[in-house]
């Protein structure tokens, strides 16, 4: 049985259910098939991307891999991110390519891609409830921005 990696401060893990209403919202799916790329930037379980292909199976899509190398994911924790790969390949018998599912702080880091698009649910937490020590870290980030 596939375990689930453990959350963090701030985690709010998004239902797939959710994840495709946003997806099949923002037209998502047409836009990555016709070659657009998409970012999902605190992926945690990549319930984003996982939407986009789940979807775009379900409609008769194309998901070449071309097509999943224009899907980025950015995540802290390195179990999200075999947790993710797990699924694509026993959920729905996919190879995610291992260099778009990027494990590291998406707002410390700047070696992402430039995409078309982004998704996702942010952390839910105030900065006052992280630990001091990624509190200093992430200072520089708040104040420039």
């Amino acid at each position: 049985m596939l375990e689930k990696p453990q959350t963090d401060i701030g985690c709010v893990l998004t239902p797939l259910v959710w994840a495709c209403w946003a997806v099949e919202r923002y037209q998502l799916v047409d836009k990555w098939l016709g070659g657009a790329t998409i970012l999902e930037p605190t992926a945690g379980r990549g319930v984003f991307l996982e939407a986009i292909i789940k979807l775009a199976l379900e409609s008769g899509g194309n998901v070449t891999k071309s097509a999943l190398h224009r899907l980025f994911a950015v995540e802290l924790k390195k179990d999200s991110s075999e947790y993710f790969f797990t699924r694509m390949r026993e959920k729905y018998n996919i190879e995610f390519p291992a260099d778009n599912f990027i494990v590291g702080d998406f707002l410390l880091e700047e070696s992402f891609p430039a995409v078309d698009y982004i998704i996702g649910n942010p952390p839910w937490t105030n900065f006052s409830d992280l630990p001091n020590d990624y509190k200093e870290e992430l200072k520089p980030v708040f104040h420039h921005y």
